[in-house]
């Protein structure tokens, strides 16, 4: 299925229409950069589609070489996840404005949000130092997992897929 020419046809052209629409709109932010704080983390994220859909045709195109390509995609998307996080930050003034905006309010237990077994939590420095606490430990360890992931595939311990015990996907998906 995977291999058909039309599969590959279909994925060849998404790739390419995605990578150029995402350079067009890298080229209008630099042409236009009149807000760099918040316009580097746009482009830095906006760098992640052209980086992402050339690497998965890679994948589709070379399915051997396939952990090569998911590694530095892995690293870039934690590092892309720290500027979203960055972004969301400056977009609403920093940490302390956020604070000072939210001072007071209450997220109340909801089927929506996933919080309905939780006590009303109060949003404040606390709930934001954890968020950032919790993001910053994603991009710390994303990138540790990735070179883990290359290291067992090298001493034949990893292979995408397989849950046994003895191989390291088990406990690498778990972490």
């Amino acid at each position: 299925m995977l291999r058909d020419p039309l599969t590959l046809g279909l994925a060849t052209g998404a790739t390419w229409l995605a990578v150029a629409s995402s350079i067009l709109q890298i080229l209008l932010h630099l042409k236009n950069y009149t807000e760099p704080l918040y316009q580097r983390y746009i482009l830095r994220i906006l760098f992640m589609v052209p980086f992402y859909s050339i690497t998965s045709w890679l994948s589709l195109h070379h399915r051997r070489e396939t952990i090569f390509y998911g590694v530095p995609r892995d690293c870039y998307e934690a590092w892309m996840i720290y500027n979203f996080m960055a972004l969301c930050m400056a977009y609403v003034g920093g940490p302390g404005a956020i604070v000072v905006k939210s001072e007071g309010k209450v997220i109340e237990p909801s089927w929506c949000l996933m919080t309905c077994c939780w006590p009303p939590i109060p949003v404040d420095g606390f709930l934001l130092r954890k968020c950032k606490q919790g993001t910053l430990q994603f991009v710390l360890i994303k990138p540790i997992l990735a070179a883990m992931t290359l290291i067992l595939f090298a001493l034949g311990n990893y292979e995408d897929g397989d849950w046994s015990f003895t191989g390291g996907y088990l406990y690498i998906s778990l972490v």
